[in-house]
């Protein structure tokens, strides 16, 4: 496992020590902004950890999400289940069978820390329907959708516009943060997504 750390915590590895994948990355608020000062980082939580569920099975999941509860209670979890059996997860719906089991996996491990549930911006648009289940997790006050995506060369992502309007409005504005490209970003604002 492969963990960036600072100064401030130098023997974060030692709550992770039987994961052999590279399985998580601990981002510290002040690196990815390049600032000591977490004010300027406009951050309300100093550790993001991510899991990256492509290569793990329901054990090394369970195994993430322990060592997360109880070593960083108060960090944000970012774990991605769209990629859990598909072949193509970035033209993947997340089908409600999927939703549940994610759920149900948070639930069965006790989480109850805030949640940022990494999705790519063509899948989630696709699964409008599905993917409000996610504000209702048993024992999580606090979740969110990470969407990501970049340019493109074609104009399927506006074509979504309408779809990714409707999920920020039933989702929450305030519960929906985006990492999309500056340009592809324009086309969506131009549009009035977002």
């Amino acid at each position: 496992m492969k963990i960036t750390s600072c100064e401030v915590l130098p023997s974060v590895k030692e709550f992770f020590p039987s994961i052999k994948n590279e399985l998580t990355k601990v981002t510290w608020a002040h690196e990815f902004y390049g600032t000591n000062d977490f004010s300027d980082a406009r951050l309300t939580f100093p550790l993001w950890l991510s899991g990256i569920t492509s290569n793990m099975n329901d054990k090394e999941i369970d195994e993430f999400l322990s060592l997360c509860t109880h070593n960083f209670p108060e960090a944000t979890i970012s774990i991605g289940f769209n990629r859990m059996g598909c072949k193509d997860p970035e033209k993947s719906k997340l089908d409600a069978e999927l939703i549940t089991k994610m759920k149900d996996t948070l639930t069965r491990n006790n989480v109850t820390q805030t949640v940022a549930f990494p999705i790519e911006v063509r899948s989630a648009a696709l699964s409008l329907d599905t993917l409000p289940a996610l504000k209702d997790v048993h024992g999580i006050t606090d979740s969110a959708l990470y969407i990501y995506g970049g340019p493109t060369p074609s104009d399927e992502y506006v074509r979504l516009a309408p779809q990714l309007r409707k999920l920020v409005e039933n989702f929450g504005k305030d519960r929906v943060y985006l990492a999309l490209g500056d340009k592809l970003l324009k086309r969506f604002r131009a549009r009035h997504v977002f």
